[in-house]
């Protein structure tokens, strides 16, 4: 399970990354409506990533991959 300061820290990033504040994304996150925090990526891979994150289960499952933890480690170092 992904905890709060890894989330905190994600959320930041994904802010810089799209250009949009903590607080959207952070309301896009809670009411499940990704869309406009989405509009960067190309349609079918928004699709995914939005099935994968209404999903509790299937979001912190993905996280707590080997590779997942990899590219946040790797994201986070700035590598």
């Amino acid at each position: 399970m992904i905890d709060k300061e890894k989330l905190n820290e994600l959320v930041g990033m994904a802010s810089d990354k799209l250009g949009t504040s903590r607080d959207n994304i952070e309301k896009a996150m809670n009411s499940g409506s990704l869309d406009k925090i989405l509009g960067n990526l190309k349609p079918g891979d928004a699709a995914r990533l939005q099935n994968v994150l209404k999903d509790k289960a299937a979001t912190e499952k993905l996280l707590s991959t080997p590779q997942a933890q990899q590219l946040l480690k790797k994201i986070i170092e700035g590598k």
